[in-house]
């Protein structure tokens, strides 16, 4: 009976259901290899488990504050310049932040939908080795900094790896490649670097094949991309180009040694990221040209990066691909000598996976890529050794291997532990310690940057941005970025003395703007909150007088980075009779008290 009413079904009709269901299949990627949705699926889970914990910080505040309260003006033509990136992210984050979605469901669900992006290529398209699509998704970068943490990262890892996985194909379809390369511009200054370098590779490789008439003349949609891409790039270039009134142009300023060279820069890339990515934790999350390095420092990191580069130049080498490794590395270490922090290492380890995606996809991995003398090494080795003890040594070399792999997942699983039990940034505490005290509508001040300066260096800024101090340059509208921080969770912008009733924090002031800002504030009366590092010019510059107020420590904060952390206790200077209304008690006669607002 049961093959009668089956045959009863037409065959073509069988045979187009079949197609369907393949193509249905195809789309989805359903693995044969279940594993492979547990790697998915565990990823989503732990990202959505530590970001129900983890407190924004100021780098995912000031975005979220420039999508909502920028106008569109500034935000494509204007903050570029100032921030250094391209508006993209904004532009992404402006679609919650404008519908009035809550901050933290907004943020996060955009960079949810960007790291599980980006992982779903790396497990189910980028035809790494297995080991290492299952481990890769739980290293510390691809999980907690470009997983958890909101920025644009994990999205430009996706467009390196949609580049790998379209290069192989990049004469016979070289659009894939293209819009690969537009999504990484429009991601990060670095990425309009990565892209044009790899442009730059690809067109050499033309041009060495067919000479400048197959440049020219060849592909017509090839070159029309290339042109595409060239445009794309030069204006993204022209939009985040700094201005000449930024603050970047003071970082000699923040130190009291010399900053680096730009040859100490060009090695600590080529010396210590390769190994900073994945196996050594040594720098700190500062800017790269801060860090200072042992001479036992750099010779660990110099190993580690030695050995990465011998495996990435042996194998590149085989499959004809030196040039994609080589050039666009070199051209991000000339970028990054000046502005390069330890956070953007992860775009490293996102570089080196889009290179392995090529390679791999250029040929899998085998036993021909052992070079000839391990393997002349290892046929001696094994004359002398039984069965047994050649699969053990070969076990062991498995194991040393996913050992070194897994110093990042520790790192991963550290930073996702401490996230969980400790605050990570003051952002939801002073949030509720302003609901508490209902304080949305006072007046509330920030401190400002006072740098000490030498009388060279002020000449050099041409005093424009010298305030009250002799000795010193004031940045008065860089100011800590507690109020910052909390600016999302308001309708309002908290901070009383920012320019142009600035939510966010600009990175530049007209000249000669400190000295018109300290004479408006003493004209004004004491704030209620009062938030700066206690030193005496911050209170006496104003004429503000430091017995009216008590300082409130109200969060400690632990932010951890790989196996390191970071604990810091955060205060603010409230008035007496705030602290009455907020607490609803008489200010003790101390003038620090702790408190405990949760």
């Amino acid at each position: 009976m049961s093959s009668a009413v089956e045959g009863s079904v037409p065959v073509s009709r069988r045979s187009t259901d079949a197609r369907r269901t393949h193509r249905i299949r195809k789309w989805l990627a359903v693995p044969k290899n279940l594993l492979h949705v547990g790697v998915l699926t565990a990823y989503t889970a732990v990202v959505i488990t530590v970001m129900c914990f983890h407190e924004p910080w100021f780098d995912e505040a000031q975005s979220w504050l420039m999508a909502r309260d920028c106008s569109w003006h500034d935000l494509l033509l204007v903050r570029p310049h100032y921030e250094g990136h391209p508006p993209f992210w904004w532009l992404l984050l402006a679609i919650p932040a404008r519908l009035g979605v809550p901050y933290e469901w907004g943020i996060k669900s955009i960079q949810l939908m960007t790291a599980v992006f980006f992982v779903w290529l790396l497990i189910f398209r980028s035809g790494l080795p297995k080991v290492l699509r299952i481990i890769l998704p739980f290293t510390y970068f691809v999980c907690f900094q470009d997983g958890v943490t909101s920025r644009p990262y994990a999205l430009m890892h996706a467009a390196m790896l949609l580049a790998g996985l379209s290069w192989r194909e990049r004469d016979d379809h070289p659009w894939r490649l293209i819009g690969s390369l537009v999504l990484l511009c429009l991601c990060s200054s670095y990425g309009v670097v990565l892209a044009g370098s790899i442009t730059m590779v690809w067109v050499w490789r033309v041009w060495r094949q067919h000479g400048i008439r197959g440049v020219l003349m060849g592909s017509k949609p090839r070159l029309a991309g290339w042109l595409v891409l060239l445009a794309v790039g030069l204006g993204i270039t022209a939009l985040v180009w700094p201005r000449p009134n930024t603050y970047d142009s003071g970082l000699d300023l923040l130190v009291d040694s010399p900053l680096p060279s730009t040859w100490q820069m060009v090695l600590r890339f080529w010396l210590c990221l390769p190994s900073e990515m994945m196996f050594t934790s040594v720098f700190s999350d500062v800017m790269m040209c801060f860090a200072s390095i042992s001479a036992w420092e750099w010779a660990m990191m110099a190993v580690f990066s030695c050995l990465v580069w011998a495996v990435f130049f042996h194998l590149a080498y085989r499959r004809g691909e030196l040039g994609l490794l080589i050039i666009p590395y070199a051209m991000m270490s000339v970028l990054g000598v000046r502005y390069f922090a330890a956070h953007h290492e992860g775009i490293i380890l996102g570089f080196f996976i889009m290179v392995l995606c090529v390679l791999c996809r250029d040929c899998p991995l085998n036993m021909n890529d052992v070079p000839a003398w391990m393997k002349t090494l290892g046929v001696r080795a094994s004359a002398h050794m039984s069965n047994r003890d050649r699969t053990l040594c070969i076990n062991l070399g498995k194991f040393v291997g996913v050992l070194l792999l897994s110093i990042s997942v520790y790192w991963n699983v550290y930073a996702c532990v401490a996230d969980v039990l400790y605050p990570y940034s003051q952002a939801r505490a002073l949030a509720s310690l302003i609901e508490r005290g209902n304080l949305q509508n006072e007046r509330m001040m920030s401190g400002w940057s006072r740098l000490p300066a030498t009388k060279e260096q002020q000449q050099e800024w041409q005093g424009a941005y010298c305030g009250g101090g002799d000795n010193c340059i004031d940045f008065t509208t860089w100011y800590p970025a507690d109020l910052i921080v909390a600016n999302p969770y308001f309708n309002k912008n908290l901070i009383s003395n920012s320019p142009d009733d600035s939510s966010y924090l600009l990175w530049y002031q007209p000249a000669g703007q400190a000295k018109k800002d300290l004479e408006t504030w003493k004209n004004e009366g004491e704030p209620a909150l009062y938030f700066t590092s206690f030193q005496p010019f911050f209170f006496n510059e104003l004429g503000y007088k430091r017995a009216d107020y008590i300082e409130v420590q109200y969060v400690n904060l632990v932010r951890p980075w790989k196996d390191q952390y970071k604990a810091t206790t955060c205060s603010v200077y409230m008035r007496r009779d705030v602290y009455r209304k907020v607490f609803h008690k008489e200010a003790p006669n101390a003038l620090t008290v702790d408190v405990d607002i949760s």
